[in-house]
């Protein structure tokens, strides 16, 4: 078990290293953040999620169909 020192020390440097993340983030180059993004609008398309009716309706009707399978799985 660890200490009450341990512990504090344990969260500041998980905290730096969160912080350490976060400048990295901020300062990744636009061609990391669309690898990013295509990476995540290619999952979506593997798991059957992509969608090509952006319309208003088509938007409830696919959050139904979300709600529906999650609640199925």
């Amino acid at each position: 078990m660890l200490n009450a020192d341990e512990v504090k020390a344990w969260r500041r440097r998980w905290q730096a290293l969160e912080e350490h993340r976060a400048e990295e983030e901020r300062a990744a180059d636009v061609e990391l953040l669309w690898r990013r993004l295509n990476a995540a609008r290619a999952l979506g398309v593997w798991l059957g999620l992509a969608q090509r009716d952006a319309g208003e309706s088509g938007v409830f009707v696919r959050w139904a169909q979300l709600k529906d399978k999650a609640s199925q799985g």
